[in-house]
């Protein structure tokens, strides 16, 4: 399903996320009616699969519950990124953008939501609420799920229940056997001919 989005995406079409997951301070369910889009673009286009190569851009919409337009809010994004051992670890991102583990070996079971790395601080929401989450290229290939949106001043920490997912795959690299572009033979003259006719010397 696609959804148009916020004026300030990069993009013109983004993924549906659907309805949001809401847990308290101490990881009890609660009930929300935000709503989620989001996704992984590269050349201005969403996509599910990009390689180590590409520029991209990480970017979600939110449609703010009613009962929490206006309030202060943290933005979190966090991620599951299972290595080519199938080791199921949790990634998060903090206020400078660096990358710190949230739960390693987690057998795919969020970590305590009380330990989540902020990664913007002070927003206050709107109706919508837009969230670029990452620019640049990625470092590691393998599957990635990931999760964005906000914590409330109680703790309350509401995101997207279905993940962005991205299939990330090695650089293509060109063969070294073959030249990278095509040559055009280069006439050379006879070794034994002189290039040009020489005045004889008094």
């Amino acid at each position: 399903e696609e959804a148009p989005v916020d004026e300030d995406s990069a993009s013109a079409e983004i993924t549906v996320l659907g309805e949001a997951t809401a847990v308290d301070a101490e990881g009890n369910p609660v009930e929300t009616n935000s709503e989620f889009a989001g996704g992984v673009a590269t050349e201005g286009e969403f996509t599910d699969e990009v390689s180590l190569a590409d520029e991209v851009e990480v970017s979600g919409d939110i449609s703010v519950d009613e009962n929490d337009v206006g309030k202060v809010v943290d933005i979190v994004v966090f991620a599951l990124f299972i290595n080519a051992d199938g080791v199921a670890d949790y990634f998060m991102l903090n206020q400078e953008g660096g990358v710190e583990l949230w739960g390693s070996d987690t057998g795919g079971e969020m970590p305590d939501v009380s330990n989540l790395a902020t990664f913007q601080s002070g927003i206050e929401l709107g109706d919508t609420q837009f969230v670029m989450m990452f620019t640049g290229k990625f470092v590691y290939p393998g599957p990635l799920a990931i999760q964005f949106g906000y914590r409330t001043a109680e703790g309350t920490v509401v995101t997207n229940a279905d993940p962005i997912d991205i299939s990330i795959t090695e650089e293509e690299t060109a063969p070294t056997d073959e030249a990278p572009v095509d040559e055009a033979p280069v006439d050379e003259a006879p070794v034994d001919e002189a290039p040009v006719d020489e005045a004889p010397v008094d």
